[in-house]
């Protein structure tokens, strides 16, 4: 059975996100140093990952963050497109990809047994539904978990790093980053020895 009176929304959204910022500050997590030259175009082809696991992550995206009058949402930052670059990075966990696209194909499934179509063929209710009853599930949480942090990265990150376009997520929370900025995409700083 699931809750009724639990829904997705932006203000969720942020919540994770401040829980993010927070486990952030107490650790140094791979995501600080990602730089990607080029995230993928919204319009495809994705370059790293199939196109069914590309169309519902894109659509669990938008769920989780979507495009209105108070904010950027997924495809405004092209989220779909940073994560698909992030997904051919040479230092990326072997594992993020596969656990990325089996919790994809896991949520396709859910909505065919119970809907008799794919994730991206239902409404947003019933996709909301869906999400919300795959979160009810260890492994499930543990990917829409995933996937947030790198809507988040998407959002907030640095544009330099292949980020939030145009200063899209920074503009909105009025956060004016610290000068000197990293000078160019792919930019990376070097190891300390």
């Amino acid at each position: 059975m699931l809750p009724t009176e639990r829904m997705l929304n932006r203000r969720g959204v942020l919540g994770a996100g401040a829980a993010l910022a927070a486990a952030l500050c107490c650790r140094p997590w791979p995501m600080l140093r990602r730089a990607i030259a080029e995230p993928t175009p919204a319009s495809g082809p994705p370059r790293h990952m199939a196109l069914g696991t590309w169309q519902v992550i894109a659509a669990v995206q938008e769920l989780l963050l979507p495009p209105d009058d108070l904010g950027p949402g997924a495809s405004d930052v092209n989220a779909i497109g940073y994560l698909d670059a992030v997904l051919g990075e040479p230092g990326l966990e072997p594992e993020v990809a596969p656990r990325l696209k089996s919790g994809a194909e896991r949520l396709d499934r859910l909505c065919r047994q119970h809907h008799r179509r794919p994730f991206v063929g239902l409404d947003v209710a019933l996709r909301e539904r869906a999400l919300l009853e795959l979160d009810g599930q260890p492994e499930g949480r543990a990917w829409i978990t995933e996937l947030l942090g790198f809507l988040l990265e998407a959002l907030l990150g640095d544009p330099a790093r292949g980020a939030n376009p145009d200063e899209l997520g920074w503009k909105w929370l009025g956060y004016e980053p610290p000068l000197p900025r990293p000078p160019h995409p792919g930019w990376q700083p070097r190891e300390s020895s």
